[in-house]
């Protein structure tokens, strides 16, 4: 397992998002390609229950044909078509490691106008571009998934997290691969990847708060000096999500920030607290420094984890303002594919329209033929609260 140098301090990240694949293998997926359909939170019955919808499991045999996770879209050089990776998992893979998540090995696609996708054929298992470590002490020898990517001095740097056979000790027992780390690795055409090795348990970057089950889910951006990491904890009750802030100059050894914390009066929709997020700097002029999208976990009895999308902005990256005092982006109508929620936005800013790619999450008693997959809203101008479901 290759390890960065020391010496080899992190650049600007401001750098064009696109090298050259060395392999450019593609064969076209099920996809959904159209116009934009209209829609307004909770109270918009959708004539299509799959509006929105543009990603979803893959063929036999491919490392994404049982479920897919979180997507990690980029714009290419050319400002207009996209690359996307995403995590997966297949039907054979190993069921032991936190089998209520779709993580597993990491896919990629790529898309001409941000709507149709081609899946691309990686080197490795099913056709994944990155998977778990062959050594079983490694922290990502169980599973892994990727949450966020950067490019920067001529790599790709990917942010992910794994787990291994260690259990975590959780209120339903103890469960394989779910005490989760963060991981980091580069790559010089986002398909062939080397592994950062950190300072923490098996290669991780860093371990988990004192209290909490794992460190999982993460984003990292450079604001000059050093790279800032935020990620996710759960405590051992498993009824909230704390974001932390690291910094690091070396991407291997990382020092504390704090705790994310929200200004202003704690809201029903968040009232379990923030699972995912996407920072960035801020793009909309003037103002603060970062500019997020998170998912909010709705802490009421009646909507217990329900996911939405909510804006804040920060100067520090520890303390952010609400936008609004609503989510942005909310699930759709019940019987749809995205009727429980919407969850792990991802913001790309194309010309004159915003898409917001997310992953939808149906309801406990949904049809087994709605699909589940990725999913996308498209929003004209800097309209937030504009963003309308796309439809095939």
């Amino acid at each position: 397992m290759k390890i960065v140098d020391r010496n080899d301090r992190w650049p600007s990240l401001t750098v064009p998002l696109r090298t050259d694949m060395t392999r450019r293998q593609f064969f076209i997926g099920a996809t959904a390609c159209g116009l934009i359909a209209s829609n307004r939170a909770l109270a918009l019955d959708h004539s299509d229950p799959t509006s929105g919808f543009v990603l979803g499991p893959g063929p036999a045999g491919r490392c994404d044909d049982y479920k897919i996770g979180v997507p990690v879209p980029l714009l290419d050089r050319d400002g207009r078509s996209l690359r996307m990776w995403y995590y997966c998992r297949s039907n054979d893979f190993s069921k032991v490691f936190a089998p209520t998540l779709s993580s597993g090995r990491v896919a990629l696609a790529e898309s001409d106008d941000g709507r149709c996708w081609r899946r691309f054929k990686g080197p490795l298992a099913g056709e994944s571009v990155f998977e778990p470590s062959v050594e079983p002490q490694d922290f990502d020898s169980g599973h892994l998934g990727i949450t966020d990517i950067t490019f920067a001095h001529g790599k790709y740097w990917m942010w992910y997290f794994g787990g291994n056979a260690v259990t975590a000790d959780t209120r339903f027992g103890q469960i394989p691969g779910l005490a989760m780390l963060p991981g980091l690795a580069h790559s010089p055409n986002g398909v062939d990847w080397t592994r950062v090795r950190g300072a923490a348990r098996g290669g991780a970057l860093l371990d988990p708060q004192p209290g909490d089950i794992f460190a999982s889910w993460i984003n990292g951006v450079w604001d000059g000096d050093r790279m800032l990491m935020w990620y996710t904890g759960l405590n051992g009750q498993m009824d909230r999500f704390t974001t932390y802030l690291a910094a690091s100059t070396d991407g291997m050894t990382w020092d504390p920030l704090g705790t994310v914390s929200i200004k202003g009066p704690e809201r029903d929709f968040d009232g379990m607290g923030m699972m995912t997020r996407h920072v960035m700097a801020n793009p909309f002029g003037p103002g603060p420094r970062w500019f997020m999208l998170y998912t909010a976990l709705d802490g009421r009895e009646d909507r217990n984890l329900q996911r939405s999308v909510v804006a804040a902005t920060s100067d520090d990256g520890l303390v952010w303002t609400r936008l609004y005092d609503e989510p942005i982006f909310v699930h759709a109508a019940p019987g749809h594919w995205d009727g429980e929620g919407v969850a792990a936005p991802r913001l790309v800013i194309r010309g004159d329209e915003m898409l917001l790619y997310y992953t939808g999450i149906p309801e406990q008693d949904a049809p087994d033929t709605l699909p589940k997959g990725i999913g996308l809203a498209v929003a004209t101008g800097r309209d937030l609260r504009g963003f309308r479901r796309h439809v095939a």
